[in-house]
């Protein structure tokens, strides 16, 4: 969305589909990647994720010559890329369309220029300046960068042979600093924080408001986001354990366990050595990195993946390092032994890698999760209201990039709570609301507010999906962006007639009520019609299909009639021809709305 409004002449303080600012949620370097491919093919995400995908080609080449240049013979070298081929989580975001792929590549290649600039007596030449572009791409790409930065300007700080220290972190940190005030001036305008509105809400939701209060609670949380990080966020990165193997207790709490602590301890090693050999900017640039990540709530896999090839490397050298010493100063049993529990590492490693090549790590074999663009929910919403209507959804950006409308998300509860808050509707002035298990298949983004929509007259459902349980609902009445609307199948009359492999289901009401849109969200036969009915008896047809309407491959998505303009009904029909069920049970979501200033519509949400 940031791509198209920039490639569109939007500036840094213009504004997205979602109502947030260009500069409202993340740093706007990722996106600017992207306009000369939104220029070329505005509605493809194909060539977006080939850039993905050549940035993680190019990592492989990078990684094997910043390590020739560290000493690491070419049998570790292979190893070291052999290991990192077979990453799911790396392939996942090598697919992607974001910003992590590319965060790596300038990862390696900031890497690689600190090295050169290290063995150059001058502080500032075109190699420095390369360093401090870098530095600042890293940041513009992912806010995360700056505890790479930080990382950076302590190594060359306590550089070992102290040429020109505080001239080339001082050069570092003003250049970085410079970059980002076209972000900080944008945000300021905007009235954003100055850490994006996510992070700023993460922050102080998980940490409170306060300087003071801030710091001591994201200290006391420290030490143990600092085991969380060690105990399952780096090994969850560098070998994810899930399916298809067994999800059995003693698996999970007791194998992977043990395999997680060995991974991390083997990490630490090879960190050591590296250390220890080289003294470069690798080792202070990566832990200062954890270190801050682990300050970040919901420590995860994302959290490791931005510095993944330094993980994996130090993972494979420590091994090798475990298996020398043991050769070097142990009995020969020992150091078969040793031999023998490498193999069962590497073995272990295959067993949970391989079998997830073909899939998201996140996910298990087999399943997949929702296809925001196409699905029927999107395909709906993108027809109805105006784009200034809002979407109460907990995919903000999703669902505007695939819908156009605004969204908000206060009733999720990210205005600071941690548990839903149905107020929020009437504070976001929503006009329709999105649940589903659209990101985790089998888990409803929030049952709370699904529970609240039940019997609510607030909330009327326009189309449910089984593939992924999604539902689409409009939002009518006071507290709402609808609060003239009520919903005239309400309390309606139902009848079902049947004739032959006709089935007609008409709700009709006692007088003429003003008409403004018509619904049906599921109609099994080979043919279906949505028909109103005048005040003279005469009936008009609204919408139809030549075949069902649902989830079926083919099927119609969905029937819908807007902009009626208020014109007086007495009844709705839907007709549907060939087999639905004599009692119309094939038939469902059959919404009619009419505008209506006196009808509360059922209470505030």
């Amino acid at each position: 969305m940031v791509a198209r409004a920039l490639a569109a002449g939007a500036g840094l303080t213009g504004h997205v589909a979602s109502g947030a600012s260009v500069v409202g949620l993340y740093p706007p370097g990722y996106s600017a990647l992207l306009v000369p491919l939104v220029w070329l093919w505005p509605h493809a995400f194909g060539p977006m994720r080939i850039l993905s995908a050549l940035c993680l080609s190019s990592l492989f080449p990078l990684l094997w010559l910043y390590l020739g240049r560290r000493g690491v013979s070419r049998a570790l070298r292979a190893t070291i890329l052999l290991v990192l081929a077979v990453n799911p989580v790396l392939a996942t975001y090598g697919t992607m369309v974001m910003a992590e792929a590319p965060f790596l590549v300038l990862l390696i290649v900031l890497l690689l220029l600190v090295d050169r600039w290290d063995g150059q007596g001058r502080v500032v030449t075109a190699v420095g300046v390369g360093v401090v572009a870098a530095a600042a791409g890293l940041v513009w790409l992912k806010l995360a960068g700056l505890g790479v930065v930080a990382g950076l300007v302590g190594y060359l700080l306590l550089r070992p042979d102290g040429r020109g220290r505080i001239r080339r972190a001082g050069l570092v940190a003003a250049g970085v600093a410079a970059s980002l005030v076209p972000i900080a001036v944008a945000r300021l305008a905007s009235g954003t924080a100055l850490a994006g509105s996510r992070y700023a809400s993460e922050l102080t939701g998980d940490y409170g408001h306060g300087l003071v209060h801030f710091v001591g609670s994201a200290l006391g949380e420290l030490p143990g986001s600092v085991l969380q990080l060690a105990g399952y966020a780096i090994p969850g990165t560098v070998a994810p354990y899930g399916s298809p193997l067994p999800d059995a207790a003693w698996l999970r709490n007791g194998v992977w366990e043990v395999f997680a602590v060995q991974m991390s301890v083997v990490i630490g090693v090879g960190a050591l050595w590296w250390w220890r050999r080289h003294r470069d900017a690798t080792v202070p640039v990566v832990l200062v990195y954890l270190l801050v990540a682990a300050v970040w709530p919901d420590v995860n896999e994302r959290r490791g993946i931005l510095v993944l090839p330094v993980l994996v490397t130090w993972y494979v050298l420590g091994a090798a390092v475990i298996v020398r010493l043991v050769r070097d100063h142990g009995t020969a049993r020992a150091y078969h032994r040793a031999l023998g529990a490498a193999a069962g590492v590497a073995v272990l490693l295959a067993a949970v890698v391989l079998p997830r090549l073909p899939g998201d790590y996140m996910v298990a074999v087999g399943q997949d999760t929702s296809h925001f663009g196409g699905s029927r929910y999107v395909r709906l919403l993108s027809r109805l209201g105006r784009p200034a209507d809002v979407v109460e959804t907990d995919y903000r950006n999703s669902t505007a990039l695939f819908t156009g409308h605004r969204t908000a998300w206060s009733a999720f509860g990210h205005a600071g709570g941690r548990r839903c808050d149905p107020a929020g509707i009437a504070r976001d002035h929503a006009s329709y609301l999105l649940l589903g298990d659209v990101k985790v298949p089998g888990r409803i983004d929030s049952r709370c507010l699904l529970a609240a929509t039940r019997h609510a007259g607030w909330a009327v459902e326009l189309l449910h999906t089984r593939r992924d349980d999604a539902t689409v609902w409009e939002l009518i009445g006071p507290g709402t962006g609808h609060p003239s609307l009520t919903d005239l199948t309400r309390g309606a009359t139902e009848t079902v007639r049947r004739r032959g492999d006709r089935t007609t289901l008409e709700w009709s009401w006692a007088r003429a009520r003003p008409l403004e849109q018509v619904s049906v969200g599921r109609a099994a036969g080979r043919s279906v019609s949505l028909e109103a009915r005048s005040p003279s008896g005469a009936w008009r047809g609204l919408a139809g299909s030549r075949r069902p309407v649902g989830d079926g491959a083919g099927d119609a998505p969905y029937l819908l009639a807007t902009g009626l303009g208020g014109r007086p009904a007495t009844a709705v029909r839907v007709v549907v021809t060939g087999p639905s069920g004599s009692d119309g049970a094939g038939v469902g979501d059959v919404v009619a709305l009419g505008r209506s200033a006196g009808t509360p519509g059922g209470g505030r949400p």
